[in-house]
């Protein structure tokens, strides 16, 4: 049997159509038979919750596929967003502190009911697969200056 790794970036927004959550819930359910292993990639959890109004059939499909989740990866989250990951992933208080102070590159794993803090080290050549900040850093060149100034007497000297 053929293996496949199915990676779903910004899940939520695929979650919005309610066809589409039904083919994916379906499809998690069938995974190892068909040996396929989803990986839906979330920037909050609570993103889960704008699949559909409370109570909806997407709602439920979005929070069904997380309890479907044998592996939950967290890395750090804003203060803002630590009751509703919590809740979401059923963590104990420490776990929940945790969460607010990973550092860069540490994770939380769930895998069932047991948890992990997580190093995650990049083997060469992977960080520019996964550092999405660098499209993010300014191109001084994207101003029409070839000799990399922003134009006038400014000069493009590094980004926030």
């Amino acid at each position: 049997m053929r293996r496949r790794i199915v990676v779903i970036d910004e899940a939520w927004a695929v979650l919005g159509n309610l066809q589409t959550a039904e083919w994916l819930a379906a499809s998690y359910k069938l995974s190892r038979s068909h040996g396929v292993q989803y990986i839906a990639v979330l920037h909050r959890l609570s993103d889960l919750l704008a699949a559909g109004m409370e109570g909806s059939r997407q709602h439920k499909l979005a929070r069904g596929l997380l309890s479907d989740s044998e592996t939950v990866v967290a890395y750090s989250q804003p203060p803002s967003e630590i009751e509703a990951t919590a809740r979401l992933l059923e963590l104990n208080e420490l776990e929940a502190e945790y969460l607010g102070q990973l550092p860069r590159g540490m994770a939380l794993w769930k895998v069932g009911r047991r948890s992990f803090i997580v190093e995650h080290v990049l083997a060469r050549g992977e960080l520019a697969i996964v550092d999405t900040d660098a499209r993010m850093a300014v191109d001084p060149r994207e101003f029409g200056n070839s000799e990399g100034s922003a134009g006038g007497n400014s000069r493009v000297v590094g980004h926030a």
